[in-house]
């Protein structure tokens, strides 16, 4: 990345990643304060708590997670916990 520490682009930067395509945005254009979006996708996002096995015991993840994508498409790893078509963060 080229810019600097404290420059607020509004123009997604490419990160250069080996068979990846990433872009960096440093700051979203929310249509809500942050705090309020915040306390938004808390409320509304279908967290989880996903367990995982290591050395023959299952654990919890030690955080929860919500996998989303677009409808029609299909994602390795993720299809039966996927949420389809949803928006949301309105305005964004």
């Amino acid at each position: 990345m080229t810019g600097d520490l404290f420059s607020a682009s509004q123009e997604p930067e490419h990160v250069p990643m080996h068979d990846a395509e990433v872009y960096y945005l440093c700051q979203l254009p929310l249509s809500e304060p942050a705090d309020v979006t915040m306390q938004h996708l808390i409320e509304k996002v279908p967290w989880r708590d996903e367990k995982i096995v290591m050395w023959g015991k299952t654990f919890f993840q030690p955080r929860r997670t919500a996998w989303y994508g677009d409808s029609g498409k299909s994602y390795t790893r993720v299809s039966k916990n996927a949420v389809f078509g949803l928006n949301l963060l309105p305005g964004f």
